[in-house]
């Protein structure tokens, strides 16, 4: 999936909590390239992901850079999910939370 098409997607109204088993079928499609699951899986967790992320950030345009860049990241590193000990959502929160602290700790330093 590419940087503009989820740049493209918008996050979900609501939060919604997605059966670990089905995330994960979808993040194991995703690992070998199928497109369509992962946006099946951004579709079911984004809304999650942007919250939290915002959250963290405090500030929206920081936040849905975080978010695009994790994703990105997640399609990348999906075949490492189920190695993590991580239910899918735990493993991307838990990505979110560490760029969060990186991006903080990167504006800081700069600030």
């Amino acid at each position: 999936m590419t940087t503009q098409a989820l740049a493209e997607r918008t996050p979900a109204s609501g939060t919604c909590v997605q059966p670990r088993e089905e995330l994960a079928q979808l993040l194991a499609l995703s690992a070998h390239g199928d497109t369509e699951a992962f946006a099946a899986f951004y579709d079911r967790t984004c809304a999650t992901t942007h919250h939290l992320a915002l959250a963290l950030c405090g500030d929206q345009d920081r936040a849905a850079d975080l978010v695009q860049t994790l994703y990105v990241s997640a399609w990348v590193r999906a075949r490492h999910q189920a190695g993590s000990g991580l239910s899918p959502l735990a493993w991307l929160l838990a990505g979110a939370a560490r760029s969060a602290r990186s991006a903080v700790g990167a504006h800081g330093a700069r600030g």
